[in-house]
């Protein structure tokens, strides 16, 4: 078996990153793998070591070509199975007739059992397979670097990291945690954020007018009364990401739908705790029990705010999970991280779920 695995590698987005997760699951299994990349933004980010040696492979004796990324690039090819990955955040690929290009391929890899139920509810008649995204055992063991957040060191600290989107919801967030706390609590909201299409400094601009513009509207008091909130719109290496994640206390995920939000578990990967909507893919991530773990109630709503994505997409005619956003009223900063992250690290690595992606892959 030889595996052709087409995706977006250099975009320095949720699908590059899962994508090369899935890559190093295979690899490390020992199944021949080649990488080829598409891009679908300007970014150009170089992807991890390993991805760029495995580009430089010939296609020679391919047997299966995966290719993730939007379904509507979908294309069949004779000769080798067909295998299409791709990751939704509503309840239907009806509206957008996805559907019909899922039934091109031979099967269907998806990273949550919600998307495999969405799926198979909409049409999808080929067979879909659900498979983890495997962690990447050498980010948690690198050097991470440091972040100096200033008078806010030793603050609890509430982080998320996503793009300013409707879908991420962080306007409810942000308007939760003006509600819960004031600058007298030690504690400080880190996002690590962007807006699509913009610089680092103009994304900055955009995001604070909108941050000034809840404070105006929620009118509780003075905007120097509110609690603190740290914007991070630059990129950031792989060294700094693990600070980040190192540094903070708890990860939030309020996004409205999500086949697997990443940063998320690399959060609980170590040693964080999390809050997450009780839908979605992020279930399938760890264990619900965890006292780690808070899970927030959702109800379905019709899509809504997301002007600036692929025509077709998040139309008002889906639905998606939403969440009622509760942060804690008493808030703890621990120093020691739960060790329990290492087993978790080895479940979720790439050689366990890399048999995983061998199995389904071999029964296609």
């Amino acid at each position: 078996m030889k595996i052709s695995y087409i995706s977006v590698f250099h975009d320095n987005t949720g699908y590059s990153h899962a994508a090369q997760n899935n890559v190093l699951g295979l690899d490390a299994v020992g199944i021949d793998v080649v990488c080829r990349s598409v891009s679908l933004n300007n970014a150009n980010i170089p992807p991890k070591e390993r991805i760029l040696k495995l580009e430089e492979k010939n296609l020679s004796g391919v047997t299966h070509v995966i290719q993730h990324y939007l379904p509507h690039m979908f294309i069949w090819k004779s000769g080798v199975k067909n295998i299409g990955i791709f990751h939704t955040e509503t309840s239907s690929i009806r509206p957008i007739g996805w559907q019909y290009h899922c039934n091109l391929m031979d099967a269907i890899i998806v990273s949550c059992e919600e998307n495999l139920k969405t799926l198979k509810n909409s049409g999808v008649t080929k067979p879909v397979f659900f498979a983890p995204i495997p962690l990447d055992e050498k980010f948690y063991q690198s050097t991470p670097d440091y972040f100096d957040f200033g008078p806010y060191n030793n603050h609890y600290k509430f982080y998320a990291i996503g793009d300013w989107s409707a879908r991420k919801n962080y306007e409810s967030l942000i308007k939760e945690y003006f509600l819960r706390y004031t600058k007298n609590d030690k504690v400080v909201l880190i996002l690590k954020t962007y807006v699509g299409g913009q610089t680092a400094e103009k994304s900055r601009e955009i995001i604070l007018a909108e941050i000034n513009k809840i404070k105006m509207n929620m009118r509780m008091h003075t905007v120097n009364v509110y609690p603190p909130i740290i914007l991070i719109t630059d990129q950031v290496t792989e060294n700094q990401m693990l600070a980040l994640h190192q540094q903070c206390d708890c990860f939030i995920t309020v996004e409205k739908g999500a086949a697997c939000c990443l940063p998320m578990v690399d959060a609980f990967a170590v040693g964080n705790s999390v809050i997450a909507p009780n839908k979605g893919g992020q279930t399938n991530y760890f264990n619900t029990n965890s006292n780690r773990i808070k899970l927030l109630s959702t109800e379905l709503e019709n899509c809504y705010g997301m002007g600036n994505a692929y025509p077709g997409l998040y139309t008002s005619k889906e639905t998606w999970y939403n969440p009622k956003i509760e942060l804690p009223e008493k808030i703890e900063s621990t120093k020691e991280k739960d060790p329990s992250r290492f087993d978790y690290i080895n479940n979720f690595g790439t050689k366990n779920v890399g048999k995983v992606w061998e199995n389904i892959l071999r029964n296609i």
